[in-house]
Parts: C-alpha cells; structure tokens; sequence
C-alpha cells in the first residue's frame, strides 16, 4: 500500500531527476547555439598564434610543441604521409580522415569544434577527440604539415572537475535528505488529521488536532477542529433530546400501567373505573401525540412548519391529569392556581402538598 508520504517522496525525487536531464539538455543545446562557435574562435586565434611564432623563429619542433602540451593542450601533427605526433595529453578518439588532414595540408583551416556535433550526454567542450579540434597548416624543416589542437580539458580543469564533482554528489545527496525531511514535514499533520478522523468514526469527538499552521493544511486542521466541537455539541444535544423523549415516554407508560393495575381491582367502584379508562385514553393519545411530533421533528430540516399560540393553563392541567394517579397512590395534595396564559411562561403557580 503507497502511502502519501512515499507518494510525494519519490514524485520529488522523480521531478528533481527530470528537472536536471531536462536542465543538461538545454544546457546542451546552449553551448552547440551559443557558446561552440564563440570557443571554436577562441581556439582558431590560440592556434594560428602558436603558426605564426613557429614560423617567426627557430626553435626545435618537438620541444616547442612539448612546451605548448605542458600549457594545457593537446596536439597531433600530421606529415605529408599523414604520420601523426602526439604531444601532451591523448585523445581518446585518434581517427581523422585523409580528406581532411589532406585540406589542412593545402593550406585550409579545420574548424572541428564548430562543427563537431558531439554526443548527446556530452557536450562538445568535453569531447575529447581527435575531429573535434583546430587544424593548420604549419611549415616544419622546409616540409608542410597539418597541426591539430585543442584544449586539455583533464589538465586544464582537473581540480575543478574534483571540486564540481564532490559539489554535484553533495547537491544530490542533500537535496534527496531535505526532502525526506521537508516531505515528512507536510505528511506528519495529515497523518495526525488521519488518526483525528478515525477516533470521531469511533465515536470520540473531543479530539484536538494540534496544528497550528498558517498555509492550508492549518486551516483544513482548524475547519476539522471546529467541525469536531460542533459535532460533540450535536451527540450531547441527541443524548439530552434521547433522554427527555424516554422521560416523556416513560411518565404516560407508567401512568397507563399504574392504572390498569388499579381496574384489575374488583372492588374498584365504577365511577374511578370509568375515570381511570378515560385517563388511560387521553395517555393513549399523548402517546400518539409524542410520535406524530417526533415525526415532525425529523422532517424539519425538509421544511417548515407553523407555529400557534398554547394555553400555558390547559397545558398545565394535562400534566396534572396525567401524573394524578402516581401522587394520589401516595396520598398527596396539588392545588394549583394558573391563569389562562397563551404566552410560553407561566404568571404564578403553586404546588402544595398535603
């Protein structure tokens, strides 16, 4: 089973390795637009200065060349027979065809690194071959040659490419680190609202999601906060509403049954019998009253309904009627004096006892 967390781990690490294949592509594409001629003319300009100082002096060919290959160059000189010399570093492609050393024999320029085309992982600065370099030609001993060059990118660059080397490792390996870190960062309060969720599902709403953020999932967890206190505020309303039904429920069941206990009685006269089956009527009707009003209570939200005005004294004496028979069984008194009141409050009352 994927969790979040690995989910948005390994989509991290999945846009980061596009991210940079797509970066190097483009890099790619930069230096064979923009950077390969410029370093194409750069080149030309180093090599036909080492022509000109060779042919303005008289040095010793194979030193002067050793030399340059000690500054950071590679060179391959061709004879007529298209011998080649190597001097400093090697290349590690040495192939060049006839035709062009040829050319550059005849008096031609050989601009390989402008139209080299490389590879695509590669790009042309880095291609150490033989093809990609600058070609003259080059008089040495009254002979003509062809001189080929091009930069030591391992001489040149060798402690940098250690340091970019070690530079790119680190990005890679800190990069992937931060975002373990930061993904579980995002995933923890998720995980929290989770496990909040699943105890609401049990049955426990006083849940509290300690997320106290400002961006989204703050908010998400401060809606879900609020929506928990609103739903245990809704169970103790429906435990008190579940309470008050069974008490109203209760108090016409136990008047009923109290009373057809009291007719089962044979020297009941018949005046109490006809007023007993009279009350054990109307505490039918309660009854019946009570479920048709909790239909109408769950047909509410549907709708809405009207309202009329009760009489506060007609209300009072159906309570008295009906819980007459339990005090009465216990011998007690209830005078009450109630006005006719359609308002929902009661003026003055009073219970005596005696």
């Amino acid at each position: 089973m994927k969790t979040l967390y690995i989910r948005i781990l390994f989509t991290t690490l999945a846009v980061m390795a596009l991210s940079g294949l797509f970066a190097f592509v483009l890099t790619n594409i930069y230096y064979q637009i923009y950077l390969k001629p410029q370093n194409d003319e750069k080149l030309t300009e180093v090599t036909e200065e080492i022509q000109a100082f060779f042919g303005e002096t008289n040095v010793n060919a194979d030193r002067y060349f050793d030399h340059i290959g000690q500054l950071g160059y590679q060179l391959a000189v061709f004879d007529e027979i298209h011998e080649p010399s190597f001097y400093g570093g090697s290349f590690r492609e040495e192939l060049l065809s006839s035709g062009i050393i040829e050319g550059v024999l005849n008096g031609e320029t050989y601009h390989g690194i402008k139209h080299d085309s490389g590879q695509l992982f590669i790009t042309g600065f880095f291609n150490n071959e033989l093809s990609n370099s600058i070609g003259v030609p080059i008089e040495i001993n009254g002979a003509q040659h062809g001189l080929f060059i091009r930069p030591n990118i391992e001489q040149q660059l060798g402690e940098f490419r250690e340091f970019l080397a070690v530079l790119v490792a680190l990005m890679v390996v800190c990069s992937i680190l931060f975002v373990v870190i930061s993904t579980r960062f995002i995933v923890k309060p998720i995980e929290q609202l989770s496990d909040a969720t699943k105890r609401m599902a049990a049955g426990y709403f006083e849940v509290d999601v300690p997320i106290r953020r400002k961006d989204e999932i703050g908010q998400l967890a401060s809606s879900f906060s609020n929506m928990a206190k609103e739903l245990q505020q809704l169970e103790s309303m429906r435990q008190e509403f579940v309470a008050n039904v069974s008490h109203e429920i209760q108090s016409p069941l136990t008047t009923i049954q109290g009373m057809t206990h009291a007719l089962s009685n044979e020297g009941i006269d018949d005046e109490k019998r006809t007023r007993y089956i009279k009350q054990i009527e109307t505490e039918s009707k309660r009854l019946s009253s009570l479920s048709r009003q909790l239909l109408l209570l769950a047909s509410l939200e549907h709708g809405a309904i009207q309202s009329a005005p009760v009489s506060i004294q007609e209300q009072w004496r159906e309570v008295i009627r009906s819980t007459s028979f339990t005090w009465r069984e216990k011998d007690l008194f209830i005078e009450t004096d109630v006005p006719n009141i359609w308002l929902m409050e009661m003026r003055t009352y009073c219970i005596k006892f005696g």
